[in-house]
């Protein structure tokens, strides 16, 4: 398991596999994000509200490629959880400026004394279907993520 504060998200494997595949294909990695094991990316946490319902992270994340025509930014991931923490979205963007990317469920558990918010079953947003070019439906699934909340803390 990772041990640093953090989102851990490889975002949609077959999305990243497929700009890779282009003659022209990039995916630059900015402000602190960097690749961990396999094909996921850690963002570094940045903190979180009082009442332990949003939670940020730094980093930008930008997929080009077909001569300029792709171009997708993932920057400043936010996870925004419901009121019993069952249910979430993640946003991107900066504050006052932020999309809904995606919808999952949420759970919760400590591991090596470590606070970790598992996301699963995650859905893309109607507000971020054209982010892809209207390529992806509402609710098309990308891929489970882990964020690392704190240490020290038990549940």
């Amino acid at each position: 398991m990772p041990n640093s504060l953090g989102l851990y998200w490889s975002i949609r494997r077959s999305f990243a596999a497929y700009v890779a595949r282009l003659a022209d294909g990039t995916m630059r990695l900015d402000s602190g994000v960097r690749p961990v094991s396999g094909d996921r990316l850690f963002f570094p946490f940045s903190g979180s509200t009082g009442t332990g319902s949003e939670y940020g992270f730094e980093g930008i994340v930008r997929f080009s490629g077909h001569a300029g025509m792709l171009c997708v930014i993932l920057k400043q991931p936010c996870l925004l959880l419901n009121d019993d923490f069952t249910r979430g979205e993640l946003k991107i963007g900066e504050k006052g400026c932020q999309r809904s990317l995606v919808t999952f469920n949420s759970r919760f558990s400590v591991k090596r004394g470590f606070t970790v918010l598992i996301g699963e079953n995650v859905e893309l947003c109607p507000e971020s279907v054209d982010l892809f070019g209207n390529n992806y439906t509402v609710g098309e699934r990308f891929d489970d993520f882990l964020a690392i909340l704190s240490e020290g803390v038990s549940l």
